[in-house]
């Protein structure tokens, strides 16, 4: 019995030991449940304009004609650059002997200063630059150039009127020729060669072309015929736009109630109205602005670019992250009824059958979130398929249907501390955030609101929305061409977008998804739940290319054969054979990667001699413009020089892949041929870079 006794483990446990270890515990799982809970980010309403507008590139007719050199000699002008001369007033002498000229040299190399008032324009010059100069309009900087070049010469040319006594007595009249205008007008000194441009000759490749003004003001000797400058009769003017056809039926539309409209000129955000009609010549939309005021304003210019305000109204500012889709029954308004003392209709009758087998009603509460004339739009705990509701005196009745299951679009709302779901009416939508009117929402001005749903109670996430109307876009822009779906890839950019969204966009079955940064593209492999095809979408530098060469499906950005040569080593290294696009700069923009349209075959060529670098194909990004037929005429022309290397049959080159096409066109981009369209904003919404 002491053995069995000796034998025993006694284990001696202290309640207060015991219930400490519960409470750390719990502890340790309620702090690892909030760490990885989701934050609430709220958002205050804001007040905006909701501004329907038109945005586009013009070009500019004039009657206007170059004037050409009534014999050889050095032409020195009278008059200054955008100056009115009257009929038969001098504008320019030609010096038979150059003397004059070297004259002239040794003055101005005399005096060099300027002029308080040459100073001013200048200066004016530089603000108006300041104030119109965005991104987008990276052009602005070249004219600006060009500007304050024609104002620099104007100021040699005053030399020639200070002086003109004195040249007479030191070189005789003989010496020198003056010539006048034959008419009234404005004198210019720079031409793009499109002084006989009229409406009927304006195409597509108008605007394709995009010639610059080049000066005609030269210190050489200019031959009889030469053009010395270049003159505009009158101050009537006008201003052909290509707009689309979505773009002309809507001012078409407009054009039948007012014929006017306000025009903003991006170049110097100047603002005016003015009287338009629309065109349609040879199966492009256009829209023409007549102006009998500004013709100096704009004299050197050929293309400007406008937007025009079809309407502003007011409305309230919200994120699209924060919209959520809400269920409710769409009931006849009829069969809402008060309830009890209440002044309000937000009470149901329900029939029912009591034990006797009689119709007996039984009244509930309901939330109210809409009405018409027609309907309410209601939720109850009570409403489902096949409940009967009656209005009180038993006369009519109505049975659910599951057809009277709709959804309406709102937000959750926290101003009291808790989300309450409020109606919105959305009046326009641009990617990252809507306008919702104030009339028919039930925000206001400085409400607070969830800003991302996610996981929100009743919320129904708007990604996979995003990601199938995308889908369906793509389909419907193949049905217009005549083309299948399957024939475009699509390719959503995910770039600075957190991984949980891309994990939920693969229970889609979306699998093809573009990283523009190299260290985000690794993180996000290397974590990602299974398998996805990469794109390196992004400018690639070469000492990056060993880190994404083995993760990567196709590579977009292939733009010098220095770069290909480092993928070719690279791919060695690792065993694999690259597949990549050539990136083309189709548009020719300074701020953009890729080489241009001309040098595109010969780097070809080069790249295919490497065994393991395969060119699939090409790529562009096109320019950023608010109407995306203004970027048709580019994907054309790539589209065309994408067949013709085709057609070459060039080993290792398949051409099989034609990548052009972002949020803003991929619709127009697609009907031009596009294989691969890469849609980022679309489906993902705004990004919040870090600063």
């Amino acid at each position: 019995m002491a053995g069995k006794e000796k034998g025993k483990l006694h284990i001696h446990i202290n309640l207060g030991t015991l219930v400490f270890l519960v409470i750390v515990v719990y502890l340790m799982a309620y702090m690892l449940t909030y760490i990885g809970k989701d934050k609430l980010a709220i958002y205050e309403v804001s007040a905006s304009d909701i501004v329907d507008n038109i945005e586009g590139t013009g070009v500019i007719l004039r009657q206007e004609n170059l004037v050409n050199a009534a014999q050889d000699g050095y032409i020195n002008y009278y008059v200054q650059d955008g100056a009115m001369v009257n009929k038969n007033g001098v504008v320019y002498m030609i010096d038979t002997t150059g003397e004059i000229q070297d004259y002239l040299k040794k003055v101005l190399e005399k005096k060099n200063t300027m002029s308080l008032d040459e100073k001013e324009q200048i200066i004016e010059k530089l603000k108006i630059f300041s104030e119109g100069y965005t991104d987008n309009h990276f052009s602005l900087s070249y004219e600006t150039q060009n500007d304050i070049n024609n104002t620099l010469l104007d100021y040699t040319d005053a030399m020639l009127t200070e002086h003109k006594a004195e040249l007479e007595e030191k070189y005789g009249k003989d010496s020198y020729v003056e010539v006048t205008s034959a008419q009234e007008g404005l004198v210019s000194f720079v031409s793009d060669g499109q002084e006989n441009l009229k409406q009927s000759q304006v195409s597509e490749e108008t605007f394709l072309s995009k010639a610059k003004m080049s000066d005609l003001r030269t210190n050489k000797k200019q031959k009889a015929g030469s053009p010395v400058y270049r003159f505009i009769k009158g101050q009537d003017w006008q201003l052909m736009v290509p707009v689309g056809q979505n773009g002309y039926n809507r001012l078409k539309k407009r054009a039948e109630d007012n014929s006017s409209i306000q025009v903003t000129f991006q170049k110097d955000n100047f603002t005016t109205t003015t009287s338009y009609r629309c065109l349609k010549q040879n199966g492009k939309y256009y829209v023409i602005l007549s102006f009998d005021n500004y013709i100096q304003r704009y004299l050197n210019q050929r293309y400007l670019s406008v937007s025009l305000t079809l309407s502003e109204t007011n409305g309230l500012k919200i994120p699209s992250s924060s919209l959520v889709k809400k269920s409710v029954y769409r009931i006849p308004k009829s069969f809402l009824v008060h309830g009890g003392n209440s002044a309000e209709k937000d009470q149901l009758n329900i029939m029912e059958t009591n034990k006797k087998g009689e119709k007996v009603l039984r009244q509930t509460s309901a939330i109210v979130y809409k009405t018409n004339d027609k309907y309410a739009y209601v939720v109850s705990k009570d409403l489902k398929t096949g409940i009967i509701i009656s209005e009180t005196d038993k006369q009519k009745i109505y049975t659910i249907k599951d057809s009277d299951k709709v959804e309406i679009l709102g937000v959750y709302m926290v101003n009291k501390g808790y989300a309450v779901f409020a109606l919105v009416d959305m009046v326009e939508r641009n990617g990252d955030y809507c306008i919702v009117s104030t009339s028919g929402s039930k925000i206001e001005l400085y409400d607070r609101i969830i800003l991302n749903s996610e996981g929100r109670p009743g919320d129904l996430l708007m990604l996979k929305e995003n990601l199938k109307n995308v889908q369906n876009n793509i389909k419907k822009a193949c049905e217009r061409v005549g083309r299948k779906p399957e024939e475009v890839t699509l390719v959503a950019v995910s770039k600075m977008k957190p991984l949980s969204d891309i994990e939920e966009l693969l229970e889609t079955g979306q699998l093809e998804y573009g990283e523009n940064y190299v260290q985000e593209l690794c993180d996000k492999y290397e974590n990602i739940s299974k398998p996805v095809h990469w794109h390196m979408i992004g400018h690639l530098q070469t000492n990056k290319v060993k880190y994404i060469i083995d993760k990567v499906e196709l590579i977009h950005s292939v733009d010098s054969l220095h770069l290909a040569k480092q993928i070719e080593k690279e791919a060695v290294k690792k065993g694999v054979d690259a597949q990549i696009l050539v990136q083309v700069n189709i548009a020719q923009e300074d701020t953009k990667f890729g080489i241009d349209g001309p040098e595109v075959m010969s780097l070809v060529e080069e790249i295919s001699k490497f065994p393991h670098i395969h060119i699939r194909g090409l790529m562009t990004s096109a320019p950023f413009v608010a109407n995306p037929e203004e970027n048709r005429c580019y994907f054309k022309k790539l589209h065309k020089l994408f067949v013709d290397i085709r057609e070459k049959n060039i080993d290792n080159v398949s051409m099989d892949i034609l990548s052009m096409g972002m949020t803003n066109d991929y619709e127009v981009a697609i009907e031009e041929g596009a294989t691969m369209v890469r849609v980022g904003t679309g489906i993902f919404g705004e990004r919040h870079y870090q600063k």
